[in-house]
């Protein structure tokens, strides 16, 4: 479902006035190609850090063990996985349960971003040498669980957090608009039509820089990602992939990359098949 954005676009028409009917055409579909996302925000869970002040490991003081189920959309604590060797060589970052997600968006009575599953939980580990490139590949993984069960847990409680504190995640409906098209449709050298671009925002979309986001556009600094795409047997063209989750810092969970956000992304074939075990993580500069 895609909405038109809610401001008076006479400005932009009377710039495409001047431009080819082609360029025209192209600029008015990228502007009005509002798609639904979801806002994700955390809530720190407790002040204690996972693993303790440093005066209570002075002391040999045990911390408290993580408040949140693994079968729940967090960072940190302590995450769902049914065997022990998947998260093997990893930290755990965060995950996301989509069921929770679609029932708040339904709650909200909010359209469900396309692609989106109904359930299934997807985990994304810190593995070493995280936010370095070794051979091109980013240093980060995912695990996907089409049908989660407390029941079918394995002992996870080794398993170190990325972030420095354990929060849960809750989510709301959002719009996107700014996508991988959206200066690549401004002709070369038509500073005029791209500074007009550049500055152009709609009340209510795209507001979530504060947040992390699951579906919507691909953000247009994928353009310019770091590492290489490797999903099994696609291509690796980014334009060929679609956003699942994009990762901000966050101050909640204690961690934070610099200026770099992290994306877990799938191929747009695996979308389609619901193929989920197959997406991958790629980084850009926010």
């Amino acid at each position: 479902m895609n909405a038109a954005p809610p401001q008076d676009l006479q400005a932009l028409e009377t710039l495409l006035a001047r431009r080819p009917p082609d360029v025209a055409e192209r600029i008015r579909r990228i502007v009005t190609d509002v798609r639904p996302c979801v806002m994700a925000r955390s809530a720190r869970v407790g002040t204690t850090p996972l693993r303790g002040t440093w005066g209570s490991r002075l002391l040999g003081k045990t911390a408290p063990p993580p408040a949140l189920s693994p079968v729940t959309s967090k960072f940190g604590g302590r995450t769902y996985a049914e065997d022990a060797s998947e998260i093997r060589h990893g930290r755990f970052l965060g995950q996301i349960d989509f069921s929770e997600a679609k029932a708040a968006l339904s709650a909200e009575r909010f359209p469900i971003p396309d692609g989106m599953p109904d359930q299934g939980l997807l985990a994304i580990d810190m593995l070493d040498g995280a936010l370095q490139a070794e051979e091109g590949v980013f240093q980060a993984r995912t695990r996907w669980y089409p049908t989660p069960d407390a029941g079918k847990c394995c002992d996870t409680s080794r398993m170190r957090s990325y972030g420095r504190f354990e929060a849960g995640i809750r989510y709301a409906g959002g719009w996107s608009l700014h996508g991988l098209e959206w200066y690549a449709a401004v002709p070369e050298q038509d500073d005029e039509l791209w500074d007009f671009m550049n500055s152009l925002e709609f009340p209510g979309i795209d507001e979530d820089d504060r947040c992390h986001r699951l579906f919507g556009h691909m953000n247009e600094v994928l353009n310019e990602h770091d590492g290489c795409i490797r999903a099994p047997g696609r291509s690796a063209s980014i334009r060929d992939y679609r956003l699942v989750w994009r990762i901000n810092f966050d101050n909640q969970a204690g961690f934070a990359w610099g200026t770099n956000w992290l994306y877990a992304i799938i191929h747009r074939d695996d979308l389609l098949a619901g193929a989920f075990e197959n997406v991958i993580v790629t980084v850009a500069n926010a």
